[in-house]
């Protein structure tokens, strides 16, 4: 992708959740995303992120984005939830 437009951002998703808290191995059929992701690039019109930020993100309209068998999400700044420490 050569840059992003208006007010998004790319986001590398953490994946699944596949342990349980207790550290038992969760069935395939269990396993839950985390929405928990890695900014890796943001739009010119994104004003509270920036490259690198760990964030939660809601299950909102994303757009599927895959290069060199990596995916990654396309999603508004507004259905970010906050950053993490």
């Amino acid at each position: 992708m050569k840059k992003l437009l208006r007010n998004n951002v790319l986001i590398e998703p953490e994946g699944l959740q596949t342990h349980s808290a207790g550290g038992i191995l969760l069935p395939e059929s269990e396993q839950i995303e985390t929405f928990k992701a890695k900014v890796i690039d943001v739009g010119p019109d994104v004003k509270e992120l920036k490259k690198d930020d760990q964030v939660i993100y809601g299950p909102f309209k994303r757009e599927r984005y895959v290069k060199d068998d990596v995916v990654y999400l396309v999603i508004r700044e507004a259905d970010i939830y906050g950053v993490l420490e």
